[in-house]
């Protein structure tokens, strides 16, 4: 599988998980709408009961009028409370089959990770290790022998790199506060150009197990750490956790170059990232200090939500 094919299929995953989200979505509302009615549906019964209750003394007729508007109330009743049902159920398969979709991503991101160490790391190693015994023995060819097992080098330790973007081991393993930590040192590592500090992010919620929106969450935290290499020039960066009941926020601050006002809302990568957060119900701002200097990534998200949405 290329590079191309695995981004597609990458992005026909996500745009599936994004429709069934926003059937899912629809049909809360349409459930909660359905309640609301009912509710209003149910006061006026009882409010044209207590009504005819008082003229029932005077009238027969309209003691029988009351008992036909009654029924046919209840019909009414009786109809919106299965359709309520039929939501709840319709509901249901919606986040079953989001489940799986969710599931099998995953699972199909760790397939490929396997496939990559199998097939062309191992491969590329045997191939340096290959070159390495060939220039021993023939200096003439020495220098060019040299470059290619560096070559294979550097595409090794890249696609090593490509591994941990596309199955993150220790978030899948060790949950989410693990999994962030890990991208920290992973964005420290790479960085070869300085020396680069990272702290957090400590954090003592129990996330519980790997859910889509976890992965989601990381994966914009995942693009924000790669702009930090490519533009920020930073020696310093952050990982923040906080508790702002309802909400839990999630920032990543560097102390680096800052990002023109212009570029916050511009480029594939910040919109990848919006989609993303958009996808989870979270909120996504971009900031830049105010002397210019530094930038903060923050999503925002609610307590309930991001519980609640699980696989």
């Amino acid at each position: 599988m290329t590079a191309d094919d695995l981004q597609q299929e990458v992005q026909r995953l996500k745009s599936e998980v994004y429709h069934l989200t926003r059937q899912l979505s629809d049909c809360r509302a349409h459930q909660e709408q359905t309640q609301e009615q009912l509710q209003l549906e149910t006061r006026r019964l009882n409010d044209f009961r207590t009504s005819l209750s008082y003229e029932q003394t005077f009238s027969n007729r309209k003691s029988f009028a009351l008992d036909s508007v009654t029924e046919s109330y209840q019909i009414t009743i009786n109809n919106l409370m299965e359709k309520n049902e039929d939501l709840r159920e319709t509901s249901e398969e919606l986040a079953r089959a989001r489940q799986a979709i969710d599931k099998a991503g995953l699972l199909e991101r760790k397939r490929i990770a396997y496939g990559l160490h199998d097939y062309v790391i191992n491969p590329l190693d045997s191939i340096g290790k290959e070159l390495s015994t060939v220039s021993k023995a023939g200096a003439s060819n020495a220098e060019a022998l040299k470059d290619l097992k560096d070559r294979c080098s550097q595409l090794s330790h890249r696609m090593r790199e490509l591994m941990e973007d596309l199955y993150p081991k220790q978030l899948a393993e060790e949950g989410l506060v693990a999994g962030l930590r890990e991208l920290m040192e992973i964005t420290s590592r790479r960085d070869t150009s300085r020396t680069m500090t990272t702290r957090g992010p400590f954090c003592k919620i129990d996330f519980g197990k790997t859910t889509r929106q976890q992965f989601e969450l990381y994966s914009i935290f995942q693009e924000a750490s790669n702009n930090i290499l490519k533009h920020a020039h930073a020696s310093e960066i952050e990982f923040l956790i906080i508790e702002r009941n309802p909400e839990l926020i999630f920032s990543l601050v560097d102390n680096g170059d800052g990002m023109p006002t212009a570029n916050l809302k511009q480029g594939e990568g910040s919109q990848t990232m919006r989609d993303r957060a958009l996808a989870i119900g979270a909120r996504l701002d971009v900031l830049t200090g105010p002397d210019g200097h530094g930038t903060e990534v923050r999503l925002t998200v609610d307590r309930k939500i991001f519980f609640a949405r699980s696989l």
